[in-house]
């Protein structure tokens, strides 16, 4: 027993059970959603190749989540992917010889992603074409 001596002393205050059960439920929260982050989405596809080439003054860039050849020629590359067949030249793309999408020629940086049954050619960042194709 403390006597009182006028002075007020300030002992140190457990933590109630209520904030306990708050602190374990932000906790439990945090490690879901950390958790969940890490699951792959249809945004991120499992990229499992990438090959880059030049053409003129394109940097060419392939990334695909499954087997693509690439075959560079003076004024063109083919990119081969399943049964499809991606022919780039200045400033556009056939697919398969017969689908045709444009880009524009001043362009510096073309990525081409395969991935998913989706092909997506994007110029400097900016998506040129989006095609959706059956997989093989």
């Amino acid at each position: 027993m403390v006597p009182n001596s006028g002075v007020e002393m300030n002992l140190p205050q457990t933590p109630s059970r209520g904030s306990f059960i708050l602190g374990c439920a932000v906790a439990a929260a945090l490690l879901a959603a950390a958790l969940v982050g890490c699951r792959s989405t249809a945004a991120s596809p499992p990229i499992q190749h990438v090959l880059t080439t030049t053409l003129a003054a394109y940097h060419i860039e392939v990334s695909s989540d499954r087997t693509v050849t690439l075959e560079s020629r003076d004024n063109y590359v083919i990119i081969t992917f399943g049964n499809h067949r991606l022919l780039v030249e200045k400033g556009r793309v056939v697919l398969d010889d017969n689908e045709t999408a444009a880009f524009p020629i001043t362009a510096t940086h073309i990525a081409i992603e395969v991935a998913r049954s989706m092909l997506r050619v994007t110029a400097d960042g900016q998506e040129m074409w989006k095609k959706s194709f059956l997989s093989e």
